[in-house]
């Protein structure tokens, strides 16, 4: 058996709504503050854009959010031992599927997705 997920957050909003798009890795960032978490975010629908290269670059949302853009959120993130997933499907349907993603992003599809889901104490859904 694969191992457990502490807490799996489904991100689903873009640069399109930068609240619901930022306060996701505010949330996973506090929660990989206790390293015997496994926390793990993934980017699904509009969210999904977020895994390209300087997509996150400079995207901040102001007070009291300011002290990072969502790029250095994201980098944090994996940094401090999170998984960060990207939603491949969610890439080809908007035809970026072959665009570089950040160093670490994991692709995966549906069926993933649904076992990460099995896997997880908790779910928090931002989509």
């Amino acid at each position: 058996m694969s191992e457990a997920i502490d807490t799996l957050i489904i991100a689903g909003y873009g640069r399109n709504n930068g609240e619901k798009a930022t306060i996701p890795f505010v949330l996973a960032n506090i929660e990989i503050e206790d390293r015997s978490k496994r926390v793990e975010v993934v980017l699904m629908f509009d969210a999904a854009p977020l895994a390209l290269n300087g997509a996150a670059d400079g995207f901040s949302i102001g007070p009291p959010f300011e002290t990072h853009d969502l790029a250095t959120r994201m980098r944090l993130f994996m940094e401090g031992g999170g998984i960060l997933n990207v939603c491949t499907p969610c890439l080809v349907h908007r035809g970026i599927d072959n665009e570089p993603t950040l160093d670490g992003i994991v692709r995966i599809n549906g069926r993933v997705v649904m076992e990460k889901k099995d896997r997880a104490n908790r779910i928090l859904s931002f989509a």
